[in-house]
This record gives structure tokens, C-alpha cells and sequence, in this order.
């Protein structure tokens, strides 16, 4: 099974109210990034985060819906963790080309994995070099539970209509480009994302393999002088050598004529590898360069 992301392009039933909730929760996205964007996550999960966030009921009074607030909610707090996932990457990497020591790998290792980077200055100076304070200047994109959301087929267009709570305001209806063929969002979050006058819905979807084959195995060799070979010795694409060597010139030609053309460390032409002509006399100087030196010739008596 693969994991694929799929957009959907849609028209709004109601196109302020989706940018009333995407002004909020870009606040929301912003002020978490604020808040949790750097020390504030030492030592604290996903949940935990979450809990102090309710706990605290900075968005209660949010005219959205609460499962749309709680979603996006999460879907920044598990941005925030991505971000500091990655610096720690970076700082394995950075540990590695540190110490060879196996005892402090260990122990720088088992330090960063159990979030207590805090403890070590070197630890501590790395995560602030990699992971430093985010912030969020996104505010198009919000999160629709899996469960307030529906869709079905209007006049051959597919229509998703999302679930609001009756004191924030009416359901919204999403009518989409597709007619809703191989288009399956049961159980799936959607990720809405507000572009000018249009909507786009994205959603993950797992794909099976794709079409049906044998259980019967084949070994191929790809070689130069044709395109592969298969197990039974049968070659295939016998001219595709030929048509490589097509045009190709011999490799001792192409380097004598790169380094031709390749000047030495004082600027000077490469001398070429051609036998040289005899050198010709000196000519004599031109009537023009004649005078220019008499004239130079001049003004430096004059100087005396």
C-alpha cells in the first residue's frame, strides 16, 4: 500500500465564511508557533502540548467550530514536532562527525533521543544552531474532522458538503471539478486551502499495487550494446548500441582538444599539439607606432 496525497479544486457555497475560518485559525497556526516554536516543547509530547493548550483555553472564545479548531490545532502542534524532528536529525549528524568515541556517541545519542539536550552545552548549542524559533505566516489552510464531512454526486459533479455547528453557522458546500469517480473521503481528514475565489481539498489516500501480474519471476540484464537481456538469454533492443556510439568521438581526440583550448595559470593559450610553423621574421613597425614613440620619447625630455 501506498500512501498519495490527492487535491481536489472546488467552488464554495459560502466563500466568507471559509475565509473567516481561515483568518482564525492562521491566529491560531501563528500564536502556537509563537508559543511552542522553540524551549517551550523540551520534553513534552504531542498530547502534552495539546492538554496545556486546552488547559489554558486560549481559543475557546474562537468564533469557529470546536472539531475544526481542535484539528488545525494539532496539525500545527505536529508541524512544530516535525521541525524539531529534523534539527535533531541534523544534530545526530553533527555528533557522528564530533567524537568517534563510542561511550559519548552513546551518551550524546541517549541524551537528544530522551529530549534532555538541555543537560549538555554542546548539546544544547547544536539544537539552538538547527532548531531555532519558528514562526507562521500561514493563513489560507485549515483542518475538517473525518466525521463532518460528506460527499455525493449533483448534476455529475461531485459535492462535499462540510459539517458545521448550528451557533457558528450553515453547512458549507464544496462543489468540485470531478464527477466522483474513484474518489473515495470516507474517513479521511480534509485539509481545505483557501486560494483567491477557489477552494482546494486535499486529502491522503492509499493506493493499491497497480494492475494484476504473475507470480512467475524474471531476471533482466541492462547492458550497452543492447537495451537488457532477459533470463532465457533473448536480447532485446540490439541497436541501441550502435546508436550510442553514434556521433561519439574517440576519448584521447575530445582531451587533446580540451586541453587545446584550456589556458595555463598566467592566462597564456595552451600550446597547441600541432608541429610548429617556422617563425616568421619580425615586421617591421608601422608608421602609426613610429610616432607614438617619438612622441613618448619627447615628453619624457621635456619632463628632465
Amino acid at each position: 500500500m501506498t500512501t498519495i496525497t490527492r487535491i481536489l479544486s472546488a467552488e464554495p457555497s459560502s466563500l466568507p465564511a471559509l475565509r473567516s475560518i481561515s483568518k482564525a485559525m492562521g491566529f491560531v497556526r501563528a500564536d502556537l508557533w509563537r508559543r511552542y516554536g522553540g524551549l517551550c516543547t523540551v520534553g513534552k509530547s504531542a498530547a502534552d502540548i495539546r492538554k496545556e493548550i486546552t488547559a489554558a483555553g486560549w481559543y475557546a472564545s474562537l468564533d469557529v467550530d470546536g472539531t475544526i479548531r481542535a484539528e488545525t490545532t494539532k496539525d500545527a502542534v505536529n508541524d512544530i514536532l516535525t521541525y524539531k524532528a529534523a534539527a535533531m536529525q541534523k544534530v545526530r549528524q553533527a555528533i557522528a562527525r564530533r567524537t568517534a568515541d563510542p561511550d559519548e556517541r552513546k551518551r550524546l545519542y541517549t541524551l537528544l533521543r530522551e529530549d534532555r539536550w538541555l543537560e549538555d552545552p554542546y548539546l544544547h548549542r547544536m539544537m539552538r544552531k538547527h532548531f531555532r524559533h519558528g514562526a507562521s505566516h500561514c493563513d489560507n489552510p485549515f483542518i475538517v474532522r473525518s466525521d463532518k464531512h460528506e460527499t455525493h454526486v449533483v448534476d455529475g459533479r461531485l459535492v462535499v458538503t462540510i459539517k458545521i455547528a448550528k451557533q457558528y453557522g450553515e453547512p458549507i458546500q464544496l462543489v468540485t471539478t470531478s464527477n466522483g469517480q474513484g474518489v473515495d473521503l470516507t474517513g479521511c481528514n480534509l485539509r481545505l486551502i483557501v486560494k483567491g475565489d477557489a477552494v482546494e481539498i486535499h486529502d491522503a489516500t492509499e493506493t493499491t499495487a497497480g494492475r494484476p501480474c504473475g507470480k512467475a519471476e524474471i531476471g533482466v540484464d541492462k547492458g550497452y550494446t543492447e537495451v537488457f537481456t532477459d533470463s532465457d538469454g533473448v536480447h532485446h533492443g540490439q541497436r541501441s548500441g550502435g546508436s550510442n556510439r553514434q556521433g561519439e568521438e574517440p576519448p584521447a581526440r575530445t582531451g587533446k582538444e580540451a586541453q587545446r583550448g584550456r589556458p595555463d595559470r598566467q592566462g597564456r593559450p595552451h600550446p597547441t599539439t600541432q608541429p610548429r610553423a617556422p617563425e616568421a621574421r619580425r615586421a617591421a613597425p608601422s608608421d602609426a607606432a613610429t610616432a607614438a614613440h617619438h612622441r613618448l620619447s619627447s615628453r619624457a625630455q621635456r619632463r628632465r
